[in-house]
């Protein structure tokens, strides 16, 4: 891990490529990215990026939230969607702006099925 974000897209016949610079999805904040979800963020009906931080740990997030001055602040980004031209970080946005110790996740299906 490198800290650079990669987006792989299927081509077909097995082959991918690296779409992570033309999708506008390399420029993050994050040491080393580790944790993603692609979802839905805001119901427009495009996938969505979140990306955690490998970094953050569990020291760091409680030294946040009681308020303690930290040299470096892990924090998650959020990268939304642009109708399928790219993405835009939006994390601080929404409010990512505190640690969040995550090293592996598991997204909820609505319908119940996993």
């Amino acid at each position: 891990m490198d800290g650079t974000c990669r987006l792989f897209h299927q081509e077909g016949h097995g082959a991918f490529r690296d779409a992570a610079d033309d999708a506008g999805i390399t420029q993050t904040q994050i040491d080393r990215p580790v944790t993603c979800w692609f979802w839905d963020f805001d119901n427009d009906g495009w996938l969505d990026v979140f990306v955690n931080d490998y970094d953050c740990s569990l020291a760091e997030t409680i030294a946040d939230y009681m308020g303690l001055k930290l040299e470096h602040l892990s924090h998650s980004q959020l990268f939304r969607n642009l109708e399928g031209t790219g993405f835009r970080d939006i994390g601080e946005d929404v409010g990512l702006v505190h640690p969040i110790s995550a090293r592996c996740s598991r997204t909820p299906v609505a319908d119940g099925t996993g």
